[in-house]
């Protein structure tokens, strides 16, 4: 009995002591709660520890009814899509790893409707409540049919996904535009860095006061989960909510720009040329042709192989002695070619190679080759005056 007793006692005791738990996190949780929505009037309490805010923002982008930019990244068959059809997400997260230790927290998605476009953003108060996102997004996530984001390829959508899994649930991703990619096969060679606020910046010519960076965003959270203080959440919020919103404006830009619309300040023309040239759009030999106009070396080099291809030699040769000019090694190498095999000028060719030589280190693979074109050259005009 003695046993016994002691036994209930201690039994008693655990459950004493989990409740007392249990009403210490509903208090902290409470405390949040209030902290959080004191300034934050537009959130609306979902669940336990979840909070969804919407916003109707009226943004005039004027898409046109079939997206170039669409119809460029997604290749699959029998598929035709709209404006209507995109999401555009971004998520925060307690960490860079796209692993099980790292929990998404923040979800911001923006779509279309009207004239207008819905922001929302859901957040996740604490952990306990993960299921409950997940609930959420599951039944939100598949009424659109494309998600935009900036690297959701690469971290996003696997986050997204290691979530789910870890949840039970599934998550697919059959159609996806990632901009990060976009920005630097166009911006990289210009501005260095893409990341998104250094594209906003630069190519959208917007800044933010005050932002947060991204990498502050993980301990502004363990801070609140930690003490219960929600100051800093709202500076979270907002750069979740401008993240979103930068993507529409961004996706608006790339598709007015491959669609013939206006060029933003700055564009690596080579790069859209090549890129309009690839999906057959000859509109991309303008924009080599501007770009060489510039002095750009890689727009003259693209545009010079263009013409080469195109049997347009007399326009090639325009490119190639302009780059010459700028003492372009292939430049030099292609007009050695073309007057010893088309023009059968051998002298000329064999003045090209020996500037080429001149500009070539002794240490490049292509010395040995211009050496033996060189005495080839010799050789046959040799041949030519016996």
């Amino acid at each position: 009995m003695a046993d016994g007793s002691i036994r209930e006692s201690g039994f008693t005791e655990i459950r004493r002591k989990l409740d007392y738990l249990r009403e210490e996190a509903a208090q902290r949780e409470e405390t949040r709660s209030s902290s959080l929505f004191t300034d934050q009037h537009d959130w609306e309490r979902l669940d336990e520890y979840l909070y969804r805010r919407r916003q109707m923002l009226d943004i005039p982008l004027g898409f046109p009814a079939d997206c170039v930019l669409l119809s460029h990244q997604l290749t699959a068959g029998g598929h035709s899509f709209s404006p209507e059809d995109l999401l555009f997400y971004d998520t925060e997260t307690t960490g860079l790893s796209t692993g099980a230790g790292s929990m998404v927290f923040l979800v911001g998605m923006a779509w279309f409707e009207n004239a207008s476009l819905m922001v929302e953003q859901v957040f996740l108060s604490d952990f306990p409540g993960e299921p409950q996102l997940i609930d959420y997004l599951a039944e939100a996530l598949p009424e659109r049919r494309v998600y935009v984001s900036f690297n959701g390829k690469a971290f996003d959508s696997h986050m997204l996904k290691s979530r789910f899994l870890m949840n039970g649930r599934q998550w697919d991703t059959p159609f996806q535009v990632d901009l990060l990619h976009l920005c630097r096969r166009f911006w990289r060679r210009i501005i260095g860095s893409c990341s998104l606020d250094n594209v906003e910046r630069e190519v959208l010519e917007t800044g933010r006061d005050g932002d947060i960076t991204g990498d502050q965003v993980p301990d502004i959270y363990f801070q609140y989960l930690r003490s219960g203080n929600a100051d800093g959440l709202p500076m979270v919020f907002q750069h979740n909510l401008q993240d979103t919103v930068t993507l529409v404006h961004l996706f608006n830009l790339i598709d007015r720009m491959l669609a013939g619309g206006e060029l933003p300040r700055m564009v690596d023309r080579a790069a859209l040329g090549r890129y309009l040239l690839d999906r057959k759009n000859p509109s991309g030999i303008r924009h080599l042709a501007q770009g060489h106009a510039e002095g750009d070396q890689a727009a003259s080099k693209l545009l010079g192989l263009l013409y080469k291809r195109q049997n347009r030699w007399q326009d090639a040769l325009d490119v190639w002695r302009s780059m010459a000019e700028k003492r372009s090694i292939e430049a030099m190498v292609e007009m050695a070619k073309y007057f010893e095999h088309k023009a059968k000028e051998l002298s000329t060719a064999l003045h090209w190679t020996i500037e080429a030589l001149g500009e070539t280190p002794p240490g490049s693979p292509l010395f040995p080759d211009l050496i033996k074109r060189r005495e080839r050259l010799q050789r046959k005009i040799a041949r030519k005056f016996r």
